[in-house]
């Protein structure tokens, strides 16, 4: 059987899987009674989640005080436009909608009472300051990733140093107190 290196995308994804435990089904039917036994509206969604946090956390009412949202902002080969948008680009463009808490998902974040991280994970263009822009980008020439109709769209060293990126922002602001995070992504070509 072959080794991978340390630093492989095989590696990372395996040390990350052999520390996640199996959901704990005990917490999952105690949240389940506890649900079914509250007075009030119902939502199917709203509590299927909190059965899965339950179960996933070990608790039968997990801590949720502390939620952060990651938005990681990465262009994707596949949609190049050929052009050179620069500042202009929509993705430097929502980045700096969201910074200046104007875009929606600022008002559901602070209806949540939830912060936002910002990432750049290799968008094309602009380097301009975006305010609480944490730099994250993997690439070889820490752009977009490669358009995947004429090759890979990241090297295997590219997306294992993405990959080791996210998970130090993840265990980063763990320290810093952390019970729910939320990931989302935007980038042009992501939809794709």
């Amino acid at each position: 059987m072959r080794s991978e290196p340390a630093d492989s995308p095989q590696a990372i994804l395996g040390g990350l899987c052999e520390t996640i435990t199996p959901a704990s089904c005990a917490q999952q039917s105690g949240a389940r009674r506890r649900l079914r036994g509250a007075p009030g509206e119902h939502h199917d969604l709203l509590d299927r989640l909190a059965i899965w946090l339950a179960g996933a956390r070990h608790a039968p009412r997990p801590a949720t005080a502390r939620k952060r949202i990651i938005v990681a902002a990465a262009d994707h080969g596949v949609g190049d436009p050929g052009v050179d948008l620069g500042d202009d680009s929509p993705t430097r463009e929502a980045l700096r909608q969201i910074a200046s808490g104007q875009a929606a998902l600022c008002t559901a974040a602070r209806g949540a009472g939830a912060e936002i991280a910002l990432v750049d994970a290799g968008a094309w263009a602009g380097r301009g300051q975006i305010p609480g822009l944490v730099d994250m980008r993997a690439g070889e020439d820490g752009g977009a990733a490669g358009d995947i109709r004429v090759g890979p769209a990241m090297t295997e060293d590219e997306a294992a140093k993405a990959m080791a990126n996210g998970v130090a922002l993840v265990f980063s602001l763990a320290e810093q107190g952390l019970d729910v995070c939320a990931l989302g992504g935007l980038g042009v070509g992501g939809e794709v």
